[in-house]
């Protein structure tokens, strides 16, 4: 390996079967505008994937992000000159690279650069030999985002923990920004490292929708309590489709793992009677009632719009009924004030909780409490 590594420029990419770097717009120009108070601090994150099969698509997906300064996958990208994405391997790996960014969707703010570290097939950019490195990649003079993909063995060795305290150390000096996407192996606990980074985040994969190939849901690991006091979760799901030969990715909070435990919550959101969504999902009413008990309150708000189009065969929406909008006079909450999404507006069976008017109240008899023996 060479004492730095190379970097893929225009000239160079004449000689290349590919294009190496690839010009965007000046950072800051038409980039997505994000509070300051938001937007994440310099310093290295690691992201433990633990699927290897899903690295290429999570590497993917915070390149993009760096890329157009994005905030959907809950990381405010910070709005950087230049967006760095090393590999290890020949010409073909390069290539690769190239062609998956020609499917994206989103078009660049930030100028990507592909910077070749080494030629084996193997690397590990937190030895002995790939640390330097790397540390020089983050002494550049341009605001940067580097972006690297490597393999992680847990319990972390000390050799790994010191490499991943100087990354941090050297980005937060300099004011640039590392994301190292890692494929877990072994039985070690990964906010174990949380010292030694910024901030760790970990990635499972999910089932997928029926209109989706492909989805993974992003946690940080600091956060072990999914669900915040307004009753949002930290956690988010990225599913990835396919649309006019393109890629799109579409960010939401996190709900399941399983497609059925997503819509089992969204019907339950969306207030409808517990034996009717047996019926849509097959299931027992005691698996709703179950599950009701067993998760946190559902809201309105974590409801996405024209989520059923996701799911046009897997389910038969005929026998979900229509929610439950009163009991007897009263109404079942005062958070759904707004019609469901399969529901047109001024639909003449859809009460709005807001109007209903609450009966009068009259003082209930006092209960009797009977000893206990």
């Amino acid at each position: 390996m060479s004492a730095s590594p190379s970097k893929h420029t225009p000239a160079a990419a004449s000689r290349k079967p590919a294009i190496a770097r690839h010009g965007g717009a000046v950072a800051g120009s038409a980039s997505k505008k994000l509070n300051p108070s938001r937007q994440i601090n310099a310093g290295s994150y690691l992201v433990g994937v633990e699927d290897e099969a899903y690295v290429p698509h999570v590497l993917a997906a915070f390149r993009m992000e760096a890329l157009t300064h994005g905030s959907s996958m809950g990381i405010a990208m910070p709005p950087v000159e230049e967006v760095v994405v090393g590999y290890h391997g020949g010409d073909h790996v390069l290539e690769a690279l190239v062609s998956e960014g020609k499917c994206e969707a989103e078009a660049m703010v930030a100028r990507l650069e592909y910077c070749h570290f080494a030629n084996a097939d193997e690397y590990n950019y937190l030895s002995s030999e790939g640390l330097p490195v790397l540390l020089e990649k983050l002494d550049g003079e341009l605001s940067r985002t580097i972006v690297i993909a490597c393999t992680l063995t847990l319990p972390a060795s000390p050799l790994t923990i010191s490499a991943l305290h100087q990354l941090n150390a050297r980005a937060i000096a300099k004011q640039q920004f590392l994301f190292i996407v890692a494929s877990l192996t072994g039985n070690g606990d990964l906010s174990a490292l949380r010292s030694a980074c910024a901030a760790c985040y970990r990635i499972e994969s999910c089932e997928p929708d029926e209109d989706s190939q492909l989805a993974f849901s992003l946690e940080p690991t600091q956060s072990r309590n999914l669900f915040a006091q307004d009753g949002c979760s930290t956690k988010m799901m990225c599913s990835i489709y396919w649309k006019d030969d393109q890629r799109h990715r579409r960010y939401e909070k996190f709900i399941a793992r399983s497609v059925q435990d997503r819509v089992l919550y969204l019907l339950i959101a969306e207030r409808y009677l517990g034996t009717n969504i047996a019926k849509v999902l097959r299931v027992s009413a005691s698996t709703v009632s179950r599950f009701r008990t067993d998760n946190r309150p559902t809201l309105r708000s974590d409801v996405p719009a024209n989520w059923r189009e996701r799911h046009l065969d897997g389910f038969d929406w005929s026998l979900q009924g229509k929610p439950a909008t009163s009991n007897g006079g009263k109404a079942k909450s005062a958070r759904v004030t707004d019609v469901p999404p399969n529901s047109p507006d001024g639909d003449e069976d859809f009460v709005d909780f807001e109007d209903l008017e609450e009966p009068d109240k009259q003082a209930a008899p006092p209960r009797k409490l009977r000893r206990l023996a």
